[in-house]
């Protein structure tokens, strides 16, 4: 057995299954935070995150999970996690980088050389073979933009998640998503470093992830009644248990057809220390930002694009993380 099949613990539901079909989403909202990396104390992603486990948000229960900067227990952990939760309303992975928080609008099909905090760089390219070149955000973007900046919490867009594992784990997500034939809402957050901005704090940012929580939610319930008012279709739906109403549900997995979307850049081009994202950011509705600061990096750790796996790693065999062929059929 190759080592690779070994990698993806998760045992996940092909695309097309028909496993839960016609079955009620949960009440349930699953995000994620990073592990502190390195020689650091703590990871704004998480510290936020955790302070909502177990909350109710909009008649939903918020379920936090905490994943290591490293690509092999990202790979293994968050399919687990997300098919814990048969039909899970909302999927949110956070991550962090500088400058305020940002709305990520797109995942790439690609790894860079970045080591993680194992020690490991992936040698391929793709995330994943049979997986499109892009997966867009699910998240409502205006709604977001809006409702945040009108209860004071300050957000960007993003088109450029960093080629690292936070870009990593928001691909894998929806990949994820699609073959377990999930309907929810999903997308990825950028939350900002603690020494960013001096009044940061765990509380600060898990405040903004609430509301944005609560954002999505309402967004969500507003939309599937439409659907169902407009087509009465019976599709998935959620249940707003305090009056018993069906709530369509939206079927759209954000995958970008392969001829519209660009080539994915290999892994030669991928950032290296200190360089920034360029043009094309949005700060909030109306606002542009043209130029960006070194520590305003998309990445969950250090800076993408260091050293590559020597020639005595690439002649080792160092395991691939594109995850096609490790993808069982098993439902169980």
């Amino acid at each position: 057995m190759p080592r690779t099949t070994l990698l993806l613990l998760a045992l996940l539901i092909p695309l097309g299954s028909s496993t839960f079909a016609q079955t009620q989403d949960e009440p349930i909202v699953l995000i994620t935070g990073f592990k502190p990396w390195g020689t650091r104390t703590n990871n704004p992603s998480w510290e936020g995150a955790k302070l909502l486990q177990g909350e109710t948000i909009e008649d939903h229960t918020v379920q936090a999970h905490v994943i290591d900067v490293d690509y092999r227990k990202v790979l293994a952990d968050l399919p687990a996690i997300m098919k814990g939760v048969k039909r899970p309303a909302v999927v949110i992975s956070f991550g962090v980088a500088g400058g305020p928080m940002s709305y990520e609008e797109k995942a790439r099909n690609q790894t860079s050389w970045g080591r993680d905090d194992g020690g490991y760089a992936p040698v391929d390219d793709r995330v994943a073979e049979d997986g499109p070149m892009i997966y867009s955000s699910l998240l409502p973007k205006e709604e977001i933009l809006s409702g945040l900046a009108a209860t004071g919490h300050e957000i960007e867009v993003s088109d450029d998640a960093g080629s690292y594992l936070c870009e990593f784990t928001f691909y894998l997500g929806l990949y994820t998503r699609e073959k377990l034939g999930q309907t929810s809402t999903a997308g990825f957050i950028h939350v900002p470093y603690f020494r960013s901005q001096p009044e940061i704090s765990g509380e600060t940012i898990s405040a903004a992830m609430r509301e944005l929580i609560a954002i999505v939610l309402r967004k969500r319930k507003l939309d599937q009644a439409k659907a169902q008012q407009n087509t009465g279709a019976l599709i998935p739906t959620d249940v707003d248990e305090t009056e018993g109403v069906p709530i369509a549900q939206d079927n759209t997995n954000g995958a970008v057809p392969d001829d519209e979307a660009p080539a994915p850049k290999r892994s030669g081009e991928t950032k290296g220390p200190g360089e920034t994202k360029g043009p094309g950011k949005t700060k909030g509705p109306g606002k542009t930002e043209t130029s960006s600061t070194p520590d305003q990096q998309r990445s969950a750790g250090p800076p993408i694009g260091t050293a590559p796996p020597t020639e005595q790693e690439l002649k080792a065999g160092a395991p691939s993380l594109g995850i096609v062929d490790k993808i069982s059929t098993d439902g169980e």
